[in-house]
């Protein structure tokens, strides 16, 4: 019976480069699946892909769309308190 790309992946009788391309494909996967989500109910702004809201905040205001500017600069500047906040707590 022939494996399935998935079920080829997620065997685990593969040496360490094949299983970090595992690694690598399931993560890039589980993001691809979370940012579609996100982007389809949350308003067209990436949960987890800060660079794609910095993007489209860089074409808003190229454009001259100042209206948007706030609703793709609000998630990375939370993303970056939530950093300073966990290095704060994690030094404490």
């Amino acid at each position: 019976m022939k494996k399935t790309l998935i079920e080829e992946l997620i065997a685990e009788e593969n040496e360490p480069e094949e299983e970090s391309f595992r690694v690598a494909f399931l993560l890039s996967l589980s993001i691809g699946i979370l940012n579609a989500c996100t982007w389809m109910s949350r308003g067209h702004v990436f949960a987890s892909s800060q660079s794609g809201n910095l993007l489209y905040l860089g074409l808003d205001i190229a454009q001259g769309e100042f209206s948007n500017v706030i609703k793709y600069l609000f998630p990375p500047l939370m993303f970056g308190a939530g950093i300073v906040i966990a290095e704060h707590f994690k030094d404490h």
